[in-house]
């Protein structure tokens, strides 16, 4: 595997710092998000995104690359994060920017999308030429963020434009280059050319990663059933609860007018640890694997299988597409495991490490699917209509009695067993997954029409009012 890894005890050949090894792995992981609370509030799983964004970042991770039979995968991670407005997106870009400066990388903020701004363009310059007795035009170019070398991070903290259901020219260019820009570093199809009139042709081979944010806009369900694009970044939907802006206001009243001198000393010792790991993978193109790692990794690619089989028809159809692209994100956070651990080969945690990230993740966007795709049971999925289904299921079982004319699957105060009313909803009503019919009894308890408990080990649920009652 190119140069070997090897654990230096406590010192990194070019590192001021003494470290030890248990600092690294599962203890990093957890002081990065506590870092990442002082910015953003209770978002650990957008702040391990933002982890593996610069780990794939790092010059030693990035010039790895990941072996797939004839294929390979470079270890970059592109991240489109979607969140209502003012809800602290901004914040997490702050702080993937400080941990960027302190470490050097750079990361670049992109307001404009033209092709000047993202491919670069020609200036022409007026010189005297001797020869000619008089002016002549020269052309100068000026790259554009996406060229090699540019950017390390290209950040967009208002991306929203991209998924106009209608895009114009230059939102349509931009998702294309964006689209290109994902693709494996090196392959023919990492290359962006463009014909310009003066001053020459552009060739751009981006190799910079993409951190896009933007609240969900309403027709994202058109852009995921129509372009390619949304398949190949790491989708994480953070829906923000009534409760969890509460909170992030408490946290904020909380440190009212206060320095936290220890966040400063956190964000150092992270920034520190990140130049370390880059300088002890310093050479490497290829880690190894242990081959205990086989029958975990068959279990992982199951559990992204699985996920959709009880999946309608038609999101099934979209999801296909995106089932491939995730199970290689699978293979980037195993060597960003590895290496976060300072690991000489993959061994069976890493496989254990990128699948515990990953499926919540993969979940949360099929229920998104499923919730906002199927145009055919749009209006069934609406508050409504998931209240009416909910309670005429409920009152399908409590309608069936026993002989001794008691109400078969009620207890004395009314609550049936959850799990009897998820299978009914599941199969009969709704024909969608189980995270979703999960995500709609949550809804359907919000607004006050169920209360869920439960009877031992048993979950349970009751009808609270009936479905027309005012909220």
């Amino acid at each position: 595997m190119g140069e070997s890894v090897d654990w230096k005890e406590n010192l990194s050949q070019n590192s001021n710092h003494i470290y030890k090894k248990s600092e690294f792995g599962p203890d990093f992981v957890k002081d990065f998000k506590k870092t990442y609370t002082f910015f953003q509030h209770n978002t650990p799983h957008i702040a391990q995104g933002i982890l593996h964004l610069l780990m794939g970042q790092l010059p030693s991770l990035k010039n790895m690359r990941i072996p797939v039979d004839a294929n390979y995968l470079d270890t970059r991670i592109h991240i489109v994060w979607f969140q209502q407005s003012d809800t602290g997106k901004g914040r997490g870009f702050n702080f993937a920017s400080a941990i960027c400066d302190g470490i050097g990388l750079k990361y670049e903020p992109v307001f404009e999308i033209t092709d000047a701004a993202l491919l670069g363009g020609f200036d022409q310059i007026q010189k005297y030429d001797s020869t000619k007795k008089g002016y002549v035009t020269e052309y100068s170019f000026i790259p554009g963020l996406l060229q090699r070398g540019q950017t390390n991070i290209l950040a967009m903290n208002e991306a929203s434009v991209l998924f106009n259901s209608k895009p114009n020219q230059i939102q349509k260019n931009a998702m294309d280059y964006y689209q290109i820009t994902m693709n494996t570093l090196g392959t023919k199809d990492n290359i962006i050319p463009k014909r310009v009139l003066h001053g020459g042709n552009i060739t751009c081979e981006p190799d910079c990663s993409l951190f896009l944010t933007s609240y969900i806009p309403d027709k994202l369900n058109e852009v995921i059933a129509t372009r390619g694009f949304a398949s190949r970044p790491l989708n994480i939907i953070n829906d923000v609860s009534i409760e969890d802006r509460r909170g992030a206001m408490d946290h904020s009243a909380e440190f009212f007018n206060v320095e936290r001198n220890s966040a400063k000393v956190d964000l150092y010792s992270i920034i520190g640890k990140m130049k370390f790991i880059n300088e002890f993978y310093a050479g490497v193109n290829k880690l190894e694997h242990d081959p205990s790692i086989k029958q975990p990794l068959r279990n992982f690619v199951s559990q992204v299988y699985d996920t959709t089989v009880d999946v309608g028809k038609f999101q099934r159809k979209k999801l296909i597409e995106f089932m491939h692209r995730y199970q290689d994100m699978g293979y980037k956070l195993m060597y960003h495991s590895c290496c976060l651990r300072l690991g000489k080969k993959i061994e069976a945690d890493d496989v254990t490490y990128a699948e515990s990230y990953l499926m919540p993740i993969w979940r949360l966007f099929i229920t998104y699917l499923e919730e906002s795709m199927v145009q055919s049971i749009r209006d069934r999925v609406m508050s409504s209509q998931i209240e009416r289904d909910v309670y005429e299921g409920f009152n399908k079982f409590k309608s069936i009695v026993d002989e001794h004319n008691n109400i078969k699957f009620l207890d004395k105060d009314g609550f049936m067993p959850r799990p009897l009313l998820k299978k009914y909803l599941k199969i009969k009503v709704w024909k969608c997954s189980s995270t979703t019919v999960d995500k709609r009894l949550k809804d359907a308890e919000k607004t006050g029409l169920v209360e869920q408990g439960r009877r031992g080990m048993i979950p349970t649920i009751k009808i609270l009012r009936k479905p027309d009652d005012p909220v």
